[in-house]
């Protein structure tokens, strides 16, 4: 029976996509561990510091540009899609111009707020990169809506090698920091030509926003959410590096890298191929319940075992593989690494409300759990960063598990224990 079960498992459309996502991610993280031991033999605690601060720009310009329009390709109605698709490729070129030009605008009072003029130059540069997102955004959606994430994850495993490929030969010919810039402007051209080659849609020739207001009611809320979402994810990082010093905030963005960095990858792998799946159940209630509660009971147990494993070896990789200097950093990957299993939990809880169209009640407990968050960074930071790991830890052990409770219970009504057990 249990080997009856494991084939069915394995069969299943959504097993295989998830297969196709981890072995793409599982190549990835080859190159990017040889990132990450090239910059930790060879970058400064404050250049690690700057590079965090490069990043949390990207992903905040990335996540206003994509989110929201790309959930709603995937969810649209087949009659809708086509003027869905037009409409969202103008406003993407809107969205990217608007990033573009703020970043640029922001970079000098970001390099006076944390006084270090050289992150000025390489922050207009990498906004350079918002300018090549409409040219391939719209088709990977629509690839991520046709449930191919073979293509998808071949695509980000090339775009992924060639990105980190590029960072440890830049860093060992002493580019320091413009490793980064240069690695995500030049990656991310590889995005234009596979998914060209993946999706025949076409870019339409004449303006048109036919249903901006489709795209923008639903993105609207998803794009909210997942602004508080990097908001959470990152605010950590500019209070420690502006409370503290670069060189903590290095260290900390360090045991992320080394730590949780991973095992969110697997994360994300997980929760983007479910999406898709549970879209193309929503007109049928009880199998999207059967669906939702039997992938969580594959996915938690899996991230659990892995991040267990992983705290648990940190002490002895780190020193060994990283260099003595970065021991320091090993009680905050471990705490930082743990609050990833709750934060999965939140994160399928939101794809099963986006997919029941109710993203407006993520929002509203996002905008919650985000102040807490705050909150709590603000009252340990004082402490030092030993102490906000701790408080990212119980903020989203507690608010994680909470809405992963009310979630189910605002799409099913109900949720008996041995729905989620």
């Amino acid at each position: 029976m249990v080997l009856a079960k494991a084939k069915k498992l394995v069969a299943s459309r959504v097993f295989r996509n998830m297969g196709w996502l981890g072995g793409a991610e599982l190549a990835s993280r080859v190159f990017r561990f040889a990132t990450t031991l090239a910059l930790a033999h060879t970058f400064s605690k404050s250049e690690y510091g700057l590079m965090a601060i490069l990043y949390v720009s990207f992903d905040f310009a990335f996540v206003f540009i994509r989110s929201g329009i790309s959930a709603k390709i995937v969810q649209a109605k087949q009659e809708q899609l086509k003027d869905i698709c037009d409409s969202s490729f103008w406003i993407n070129w809107i969205l990217c111009i608007t990033a573009f030009i703020v970043q640029c605008l922001i970079a000098y009072p970001i390099s006076i707020f944390y006084g270090n003029s050289d992150l000025f130059l390489p922050l207009c540069f990498s906004a350079l990169t918002y300018l090549i997102f409409p040219f391939f955004l719209i088709k990977s959606a629509l690839i991520e809506r046709e449930n191919r994430m073979k293509e998808i994850a071949v695509i980000h495993a090339a775009q992924s090698i060639v990105s980190n490929s590029m960072i440890v030969v830049l860093v060992l010919l002493k580019f320091g920091i413009w490793a980064i810039a240069l690695s995500m402007f030049f990656s991310t051209l590889l995005w234009i030509i596979v998914n060209f080659r993946e999706s025949s849609w076409k870019m339409p020739r004449h303006v048109t926003f036919k249903e901006w207001h489709q795209v923008a009611g639903f993105s609207r809320n998803v794009l909210g959410v997942e602004l508080l979402n990097k908001l959470r994810a990152n605010l950590d990082y500019l209070i420690v590096g502006k409370f503290l010093s670069l060189d903590a905030l290095g260290l900390y963005y360090f045991a992320f890298n080394a730590g949780s960095g991973i095992t969110m990858n697997i994360v994300n792998t997980f929760i983007w191929a479910l999406y898709p799946h549970l879209c193309s159940l929503r007109q049928e209630p009880d199998k999207l319940k059967y669906e939702y509660f039997k992938s969580l009971k594959t996915i938690i147990p899996l991230i659990t075992l892995v991040v267990v494993a992983q705290s648990s070896l940190s002490v002895f990789y780190v020193p060994l593989l990283m260099g003595q200097k970065w021991i320091p950093a090993i009680p905050v990957l471990i705490l930082i690494c743990l609050s990833v299993i709750p934060t999965s939990l939140k994160m399928a809880g939101s794809i099963l409300l986006n997919v029941d169209d109710k993203p407006q009640f993520t929002l509203k407990f996002d905008v919650v759990y985000t102040v807490l968050f705050a909150v709590s960074l603000l009252a340990t930071v004082q402490f030092g960063v030993y102490w906000v790991a701790f408080g990212v830890l119980m903020c989203h052990l507690i608010m994680g598990s909470l809405f992963a409770v009310l979630s189910a219970k605002e799409v099913f009504g109900t949720v008996s224990a041995r729905s989620i057990s």
